[in-house]
Formats: structure tokens, C-alpha cells, sequence
């Protein structure tokens, strides 16, 4: 009996979108949202990205050593995960044309800007700060809000977290704040009946390129200088934005 085409390529596109994901800290949901929809009908890829990112954000967690505090980190995945679930809600009844489109619009703005701004990461502080600011749970509430809508959370993070924070610290935020966020987005498909069980299925057969692709990406990141490392956030964001706009 020959093997489903899903399967075969459900985990390809997870290879790609976690290598990306070793060498910035997320684009796993961006990757696979655009690449399912293929062939899945879009809210399964939504659902799809949500669940796989349980499984790659704790396999993440053995990139680096890079340490944050939890009053930093801590609330804004919190405030992330009740956004998740507002946002959650909103994708069982309410269309997203028009959220995509704006949400569009401005992130090619800030995209040129990581592109083409001046570079000042010689000013950066090789720390994180201590506790989050209420900016920095704003801008969590939001983007859970985004992820569980439309199934994107890396944008606004990046357009905020990337102004003051260097690569290490700004990927290992990235990757500390997705887990209890995919967490509350898949219980929160699951308790609308969107989380099926051929949909997890799917994200099993992904787990083992997930090692892979974190592995081939975290050797790409340490290669990489600070100002090259924006310059692929700043191409990445035009992608999402090119994509939410289309």
C-alpha cells in the first residue's frame, strides 16, 4: 500500500522550517502554514504548526546555554498564552482577511527597516533585562492574539524584541516563549474540536526531522555575524507580509 503523499511531505516542509527555526529561534509556523496549505486546507496547517511547535520548542531547548530570567521571559509567554486563546477563539468564528492584510502592511515597513536601517549592535547590551516591561507583555498579548488568529507569532516579536536584543538573546527568548504558547494554541484547537486526530498524526511523522533540521540550523547561527542575522529577519518578515497581504 503506497504511503500517503502527506506524509511524505508534511515532514520535508518540517525539516525546512526547523532549520530555519535552529538559526533564528522561530519560522516554524510560517514555513509549515505556507508550505501545508498545499495541501491541507488552511486551518489544519494552522492547527498543524501549533502542535508540531510543542515538540521542536522543547527539543530547542538544547541549543545553548544562554540564560534569561524568568521575570523577563516569564510574562510575556504568559500574557502570549492568553492571547493565544482570545485569538483561538476568534479563528472558530471569525474570518481573518482583513487582520491578515493590515497586519500585512505593516510588517513590510518594519522589514525594510531591519534591511536597510542603521546597524547599532555594537550598542546592545550582552544582557537581557531582568524584568519585562509593559511594552514587552503588550506586545506578548498581541502576538498571541496573531498566532492563534492567523497562526503567526514571530513577526510583532521580532519588531520589538529584535530593536534592543542581540541574536543569542533574542532566539533563546524566541524559543522559551513559544512552548507554553503552542501549548495553550493546541489545547485551545483541541477543546474547539480543530486539533483531530490525523492532525496529530501528521506532527508525529515530522518529529524525527526536527532534530535534523535544529541541528543543521544552530551550526548556521553560530556562522553568523549580528548584522546578517537581521538581514534574514528582515527577508523573512517581507515573506510573512508578501504572503498575509496575497
Amino acid at each position: 500500500m503506497p504511503i500517503p503523499l502527506e506524509y511524505i511531505l508534511i515532514p520535508l516542509f518540517g525539516l525546512i522550517a526547523f532549520i530555519l527555526k535552529g538559526m533564528t529561534g522561530t519560522g516554524t509556523a510560517t514555513v509549515i502554514i505556507a508550505l501545508c496549505t498545499l495541501i491541507l486546507p488552511p486551518k489544519d496547517a494552522i492547527v498543524l504548526s501549533a502542535f508540531i511547535n510543542i515538540f521542536g520548542g522543547f527539543a530547542s531547548l538544547r541549543l545553548d546555554k544562554t540564560k534569561l530570567h524568568l521575570r523577563y521571559w516569564g510574562p510575556v509567554a504568559l500574557m502570549m498564552a492568553i492571547g493565544v486563546i482570545i485569538g483561538g477563539t476568534a479563528l472558530k468564528f471569525i474570518d481573518a482577511r482583513l487582520f491578515e492584510i493590515i497586519l500585512g502592511g505593516v510588517f513590510i515597513l518594519i522589514a525594510l527597516r531591519f534591511i536597510f536601517g542603521k546597524k547599532n549592535d555594537a550598542a546592545k547590551d550582552e544582557n537581557a533585562p531582568e524584568i519585562a516591561s509593559l511594552t514587552d507583555m503588550g506586545v506578548g498579548l498581541f502576538t498571541g492574539m496573531s498566532g492563534g488568529f492567523i497562526g503567526l507569532k514571530a513577526p510583532p516579536l521580532i519588531a520589538h524584541f529584535g530593536r534592543y536584543l542581540n541574536k543569542a538573546n533574542l532566539r533563546r527568548l524566541l524559543i522559551l516563549i513559544f512552548i507554553p504558547t503552542a501549548l495553550s494554541q493546541s489545547a485551545t484547537y483541541y477543546a474547539y474540536g480543530l486539533l483531530t486526530p490525523q492532525i496529530m498524526l501528521y506532527a508525529l511523522s515530522t518529529t524525527p526531522m526536527i532534530f535534523i533540521g535544529l541541528y543543521i540550523g544552530n551550526k548556521a547561527f553560530h556562522m553568523m555575524s549580528e548584522a546578517l542575522f537581521k538581514r534574514i529577519l528582515g527577508v523573512f518578515l517581507i515573506i510573512v507580509s508578501v504572503k498575509l497581504i496575497l
